[in-house]
């Protein structure tokens, strides 16, 4: 559902006096380990594969750098999404995030971690 598609069905609850308990944002992406400052090199993509023992092809480099970028824009994409969602929302109803997982819920673990993580307020 699109965040418009969301501000519209949250105001038409308002106007029937129906409660918000909360706005649940699903597969959100947040930044990547590390994000905030300079970006990593190829050079220092390398040097972080080869400690951990792994062997990779050298265009395997950049590609690993492109898709740090990549995931940095997506998490700030998503955050610019969701800023009128926040600015409706104010104080009065909390918004939970869920970040994107790396599978689908399938199973009463993942189940469990998901309710932890929305229990706790999201990400």
């Amino acid at each position: 559902m699109s965040i418009q598609e969301v501000l519209f069905f949250s105001d038409r609850l308002a106007s029937s006096q129906m409660a918000r308990g909360a706005f649940v944002v699903n597969r959100l992406r947040v930044p990547p380990w590390g994000a905030g400052g300079p970006g990593p090199t190829e050079a220092d993509v390398a040097r972080a594969v080869a400690a951990q023992g792994v062997a990779l092809p050298s265009q395997a480099l950049p590609r690993l750098v492109r898709a740090y970028d990549d995931a940095i824009r997506l998490a700030a994409l998503d955050a610019l999404h969701l800023r009128p969602l926040a600015e409706h929302a104010g104080d009065r109803v909390p918004i939970v995030r869920v970040p994107e997982l790396a599978s689908d819920v399938h199973d009463l673990r993942r189940l469990g971690g998901l309710a932890d993580t929305m229990m706790a307020g999201g990400v």
